[in-house]
């Protein structure tokens, strides 16, 4: 065969000649300051790639990446979304502007990314050209890298996380998804802003001797009051700038609920979470971000328990051998859900404290959530009255039914019937036990 020289994936001084071609496999012997080394290709993901190099170690020769794997299936290289991508041959990177072209020139069939920023959108913009792309949580994948922090580590360390199989690859975000979770981080940082604002207010009247009563909207009435009295104890100098943090307050407020009334909006054309809604402790903002973070869909997880450890309201485990601990609850997870279902179950717990206290019937959710309050404390009753919840959720978004009656699964089982689903059927709904 007529040796021929290798289309990309050496370095202008190197030379490298094809020796011999084998579908999917080529030879290469590959020469740099006077010593031969023969390459063995596999074309995968990117092109060629590197798989077995004789005659020096495997992990680089010269300008090129060496890849271990020992299966087609294994040959899998980084390209890290938003920042670069790494060519597999020469070790050369792509700017961000050449990624589009870089691949839609290339046969690529997987793709492999961390879960990382603008992830999502790129991992949408590869599967519109049909290649099929892999997101792994960046935090495990971390846990694989060697030594020091560089894009050949990283390379190798996704590498490695691709090939376990318990790593479970992150699902890719719909454009509705990510905007509606935008909503979200937005309602949050105006919360945050006007939380903060209300506290310097308030410090400043600290300062000047002025007691102002508890409570963000009570407070805020009593700081504009004051404002407005020029026979307060507030100086001229700094009365102005008040006047500014007041009205910002009540504009971030009027924001807040123009957004909130989006969301409203949206929940009437979203039947998830309409189901959800009807499950108690869960509202507006909780109903709307975990469609926003499931998109309704929860086929992929095991069962409801590994619904609830997502959000890390699971114990977390130290155990060895035969001695079993169980601590506090791992705290893993999407942090902003978390938070609202812990508060949806202070919600719900207090609401059966106030109705056991008034001699009214409390149903059987409010009833376990007492008896846990009992044997321990508010705090962990609330946790486990959160994880319960987590796990109610599930179990509306798998059977697709209200919160309060049999499901269609739950019929079955008693019947012994093979009563097929219907998503709004009446008798089709969701028993808790």
């Amino acid at each position: 065969m007529e040796m021929q020289r290798l289309p990309e994936g050496c370095h202008r001084s190197h030379r490298a000649t094809l020796m011999e071609t084998y579908t999917p496999w080529r030879f290469v012997r590959f020469e740099r300051e006077t010593r031969y080394y023969e390459l063995r290709l596999q074309q995968d993901l990117f092109g060629w790639v590197v798989v077995k190099a004789w005659g020096r170690k495997e992990s680089r020769l010269g300008q090129v990446r060496s890849v271990p794997c020992d299966s087609y299936s294994e040959a899998l290289q980084e390209w890290r979304a938003g920042l670069r991508a790494v060519a597999p041959m020469c070790g050369r990177y792509v700017r961000f502007t050449e990624v589009e072209r870089w691949f839609q020139n290339r046969d690529v069939s997987l793709v492999v990314m961390e879960a990382c920023g603008s992830a999502h959108h790129w991992a949408r913009h590869l599967s519109g050209l049909g290649i099929e792309v892999k997101l792994l949580p960046a935090k495990y994948v971390r846990a694989y890298v060697k030594r020091n922090k560089t894009d050949a580590a990283d390379a190798a360390a996704l590498l490695e996380a691709a090939r376990s199989s318990d790593i479970a690859p992150v699902r890719v975000k719909s454009i509705e998804q990510q905007a509606l979770q935008g909503l979200h981080r937005t309602r949050s940082l105006w919360m945050t802003t006007r939380t903060s604002r209300i506290n310097a207010l308030r410090g400043f009247c600290r300062e000047f001797g002025l007691i102002i009563p508890q409570g963000s909207r009570t407070g805020v009435e009593a700081m504009a009051r004051a404002l407005a009295d020029p026979r307060s104890a507030i100086p001229e100098l700094i009365r102005g700038s008040m006047k500014l943090l007041v009205e910002e307050v009540r504009l971030l407020e009027t924001r807040i609920v123009q957004l909130e009334q989006e969301l409203a909006a949206l929940v009437k054309q979203s039947p998830a979470c309409q189901e959800l809604l009807t499950v108690p402790g869960i509202g507006l903002l909780t109903a709307t971000a975990m469609v926003a973070a499931t998109s309704g869909e929860v086929g992929h997880y095991r069962d409801a328990r590994h619904f609830a450890s997502w959000f890390g309201l699971t114990p977390k485990e130290h155990s060895s051998g035969s001695t079993r601990r169980l601590g506090r609850i791992s705290k893993r997870g999407d942090r902003y859900l978390r938070m609202l279902l812990t508060h949806g179950a202070r919600a719900v717990l207090r609401s059966a404290v106030v109705a056991r206290q008034a001699g009214r019937q409390v149903d059987g959710l409010k009833d376990w959530a007492l008896r846990v309050q009992g044997r321990s404390n508010h705090n962990k009753a609330a946790c486990a009255l959160a994880n319960k919840l987590a796990r109610i959720c599930c179990a509306v978004l798998r059977d697709h039914a209200p919160y309060g009656k049999l499901s269609v699964r739950e019929e079955n089982r008693k019947t012994g019937g093979t009563a097929r689903h219907t998503p709004w059927r009446a008798e089709t709904s969701l028993k808790l036990e």
